[in-house]
């Protein structure tokens, strides 16, 4: 029981990260982790984003390698709000 619910907690600690990355690709945002004034904090912070960008870069490099699977979105069909859809 123990060792299912750690699986599940990393699992969803994974997730949370490369969701932060997506959200910070597409808001075109940087984290401030130089305020952090704690040394080893900071490095697992770092440690922890950076293997959301890893499996965010991982996911995309997959996509691209299957354009009939995975079409680009043509940049005059992206709005704020996302994709306008076929028209």
């Amino acid at each position: 029981m123990a060792k299912a619910l750690g699986f599940r907690t990393a699992v969803d600690a994974v997730l949370l990260s490369t969701a932060l990355a997506g959200m910070r690709r597409v808001g075109r945002y940087e984290y401030a982790t130089d305020r952090i004034n704690n040394g080893p904090i900071r490095t697992v912070l770092e440690t922890y984003l950076g293997v959301g960008e890893w499996i965010l870069e991982r996911g995309t490099r997959t996509m691209a390698r299957y354009p009939m699977t995975f079409r680009r979105i043509p940049e005059d069909q992206v709005t704020r709000r996302g994709y306008r859809g076929r028209t």
